[in-house]
């Protein structure tokens, strides 16, 4: 039976070696082989590749891995300060306006980042003469427009279109679903903010967005914005469809929301979606609310079970028809095999709905 060669995980370079490292010492033989250059996208980094019998054993080594990561995440108290990943397109730009806005409420300060790629060709010239000269011109680029940004927003702080709230600009090298993780792993910010193209220009995306691959795994909430939305936190009530399966840490998520919205006008409608209907999870969803209500008593709140349908068609005939301005859903850690051919429902959403979505990560 031939054992053929599976990529198990696309990295930039550095990371790559880090993780056919980490595979070799559990004795599973690792290979970094270049993206097919005639698909590639400048940042798509290189594949690493193991052998098929060994698949099983290499996603249990890298769940492990991330587990013992994850510990130490936990352990860090998370900082004042939000997060918006900018790649300068009309979507990172609204994200952006909105974040300031956001962070005036939650009293928050602003890091602005961006990820650039060197491609993988580079890495082949075995003399930095080449090399050195395109990376400067790569970084000198993003400068000059990060300068560009900077005036802009200077400007319109002055002109108090926007408030004034402290910000800064980081720019890392690396893959932007990496960049952003990485950042929130050792620096904790309170809430991460990204733009998502429309519903149909994401349908034509293969892989996926950079921002559903961060959700899958970032510890700190991320606020998913489409490029056409408008998050008005001036209309009173703000409508909230809080989506919930009953998760465990679901009270959790509930006070990790509220610091990010307590000081909005808000109206929550907990909701659990099914496919048959069960008497139970309405009693524990009744629970819920009274949680809510008893410790938010001057915050409106309803609950709703909704059974049968399809979840994402329900979702969006419920945002439709109570007017909600935000779903806020809440993810959690999944078996790396099952993430792989099993997108999550928060996964769904962020390449299905022009709504604006908060995911928590459990």
């Amino acid at each position: 039976m031939e054992d053929n060669l599976i990529t198990i995980a696309i990295r930039r370079q550095e990371q790559a070696e880090i993780l056919c490292k980490l595979l070799e010492q559990h004795d599973i033989k690792a290979v970094i082989n270049e993206i097919n250059k005639d698909h590639a996208r400048v940042g798509d980094g290189v594949r690493v590749r193991i052998h098929e019998s060994d698949l099983v054993k290499a996603l249990a080594v890298i769940e492990q891995q991330q587990e013992l990561d994850l510990e130490n995440i936990e352990s860090q108290e998370p900082v004042q300060n939000i997060l918006i990943p900018y790649d300068f397109t009309l979507h990172s730009h609204n994200a952006c306006m909105i974040g300031f806005k956001l962070a005036k409420l939650m009293n928050a300060k602003i890091t602005i980042i961006h990820a650039y790629f060197v491609t993988t060709a580079l890495y082949e010239i075995s003399t930095s003469s080449m090399f050195e000269p395109n990376l400067y011109k790569n970084i000198s680029l993003i400068n000059d427009k990060f300068k560009e940004l900077k005036h802009e927003l200077e400007e319109l702080i002055a002109n108090e279109k926007l408030p004034n709230i402290p910000f800064n600009f980081i720019s890392a090298e690396g893959l932007p679903e990496d960049v952003i993780n990485d950042y929130c792993k050792k620096n904790r910010p309170q809430l991460v903010i990204m733009g998502t193209r429309n519903r149909h220009k994401k349908e034509n995306e293969v892989i996926g967005s950079v921002t559903a691959e961060v959700i899958e795994s970032c510890p700190s909430p991320v606020f998913i914005i489409p490029e056409n939305s408008e998050v008005n936190f001036n209309i009173d009530p703000i409508n909230i469809l809080f989506a919930t399966n009953f998760d465990e840490r679901t009270l959790n998520t509930i006070e990790r929301m509220m610091i990010i919205l307590k000081h909005l006008p808000i109206n929550i409608y907990f909701t659990h979606f099914e496919q048959t209907a069960k008497t139970w999870n309405e009693v524990k969803l009744s629970g819920i609310k009274n949680y809510f209500t008893k410790h938010y008593p001057n915050i409106p709140n309803e609950y709703k079970v909704i059974s049968g349908g399809e979840i994402l068609d329900e979702l969006q005939k419920q945002t439709e028809l109570l007017n909600i301005n935000i779903v806020v859903i809440n993810t959690h850690k999944r078996n790396l095999f099952i993430k792989l051919f099993t997108p999550s429902i928060a996964r769904k959403m962020v390449l299905n709905s022009n709504i604006p979505v908060i995911v928590f990560h459990s």
